[in-house]
């Protein structure tokens, strides 16, 4: 009887947590153990992309299914062919939503013509991003599909693919999210958008260049990161979801590239774009290393130290100290001091993604690896 009166509190417990956001600055469900081998402690494998959500549910994207790891769980539910997945759209990445809700992003081919005459031509729900919700046993199911098409123009269907996303974890705007598209920036507030705005120029013979966008992060003060293969910038996101994309109302605070690597015609690849606690811009390129950016007066240095200059993930953490992931070399860590070592207890070399959450104290530390997801709980100062 006592067993059974047990089970069912905490079943309520944890429908509670999937129903109810975590409060800021709590420490939240999960163990405080500073280096964690999730994987491992919950039988994870090696998903390719992972998000928690307001209610501290672990989500994980592998292929065609998502699962979901609640807290109290020893292993997590999948659910497979939900929504894009079931039409045979790859998946690419998840970021958690509201309590007990996630985003899943797809693939799908570019157009040559973005332009559709019939608003309901099927081409638009192509990729784009599902919205899934946890159900009662832990399963996963679709909300809704958001097609993602031109705010300006809804005609002009450019970003199909999702490449990275960023829940945004404390603030005014706590559970936003910006999408990393391959035609710019995204912003998602619940099953609302506005797409899009990003760095462009045009080149020698008047072509514009965008750029897949891989680099999205939060600096310190909530304004929004942005790196393309050829450009940087910087934004403070406005107030009401319509003015997202309207550079007279909301310009641009950066919009420049780094001469320190050659021409603005030179790719660049920006995979990474923080700001530490220490006030310090940090890009990461998938060829040419970790560079610490000065906006004013413009300034570049190149991190000095790392074992590899090829970069896949950067992340800012409450201890005032820069995570470097990088494609072929670990998890690496910049102290606040400068010093700089690889990060023990996270099995494998490329890391394929960091998720902070700073909305808990201690905060959360998703590093995901080949090898699987680590988890690191560190103390704000």
């Amino acid at each position: 009887m006592r067993e059974g009166v047990w089970r069912l509190l905490l079943g309520v417990w944890l429908c509670a947590c999937g129903e109810g956001a975590l409060p800021v600055d709590s420490a939240g469900p999960w163990s405080q153990e500073a280096v964690l081998d999730y994987s491992k402690q919950f039988a994870l494998g090696t998903p390719q992309s992972v998000g928690l959500d307001e209610g501290g549910n672990l989500w994980l994207l592998d292929g065609a299914r998502v699962g979901v790891l609640r807290p109290g769980d020893s292993k997590p539910t999948w659910t497979s062919g939900v929504g894009q997945a079931g039409k045979g759209f790859r998946s690419s990445v998840v970021c958690g939503g509201g309590a007990g809700s996630a985003y899943v992003g797809y693939l799908a081919e570019e157009l040559a013509q973005p332009r559709r005459d019939d608003l309901d031509d099927p081409v638009f729900l192509e990729g784009d991003l599902d919205v899934v919700r946890l159900r009662p046993d832990g399963g996963v199911a679709l909300e809704q599909h958001l097609v993602i098409r031109n705010t300006n123009d809804p005609h002009y269907d450019e970003d199909r693919s999702v490449l990275t996303c960023v829940r945004v974890a404390r603030g005014a705007f706590r559970g936003e999210l910006y999408l990393g598209t391959n035609h710019g920036v995204t912003r998602v507030r619940g099953l609302d958008y506005n797409a899009h705005r990003h760095p462009v120029f045009k080149n020698a013979s008047g072509s514009l260049r965008i750029g897949y966008t891989y680099a999205v992060g939060l600096a310190q003060d909530g304004d929004v990161l942005v790196g393309n293969e050829w450009k940087v910038g910087i934004v403070t996101p406005p107030a009401a979801l319509g003015d997202w994309d309207d550079l007279a109302k909301v310009p641009w605070k950066l919009d420049t590239y780094v001469e320190a690597l050659g021409s603005q015609e030179d790719m660049d690849l920006w995979r990474g774009f923080v700001q530490t606690k220490d006030g310090a811009y940090w890009l990461g390129s998938a060829k040419y290393g970790v560079w610490r950016l000065t906006p004013t007066p413009r300034a570049y240095e190149r991190l000095e130290g790392l074992p590899t200059q090829r970069i896949r993930a950067l992340a800012a953490t409450p201890d005032g100290a820069l995570l470097v992931g990088t494609e072929d070399r670990g998890l690496w860590r910049r102290a606040p001091d400068g010093t700089l070592a690889r990060v023990e207890g996270v099995a494998g070399e490329r890391v394929l993604q960091l998720v902070v959450d700073d909305g808990l104290r201690p905060a959360m530390v998703l590093a995901l690896t080949e090898q699987g997801l680590t988890v690191l709980r560190v103390r704000w100062l």
